[in-house]
């Protein structure tokens, strides 16, 4: 259920930009989309890899000095 909510909040996100923008027939959604799909592709090797576990470790001994 809270990945539904995450995802919903984004599809609004995304609408509300497009309903604001000024010129709505110029979004590239091919841009859009593949750039969201990046941004999900770099999140689940950072978070689901040892190596990406390993760097949110050192940031978080890092912060937490």
């Amino acid at each position: 259920m809270e990945r539904l909510v995450s995802l919903l909040g984004l599809a609004v996100i995304l609408l509300v930009a497009w309903l604001l923008s000024e010129n709505r027939r110029s979004m590239n959604f091919r841009l859009i989309l593949s750039g969201l799909a990046l941004q999900f592709l770099l999140a689940l090797v950072l978070l689901r890899s040892a190596t990406g576990r390993a760097v949110f470790g050192i940031a978080r001994d890092l912060v937490s000095r």
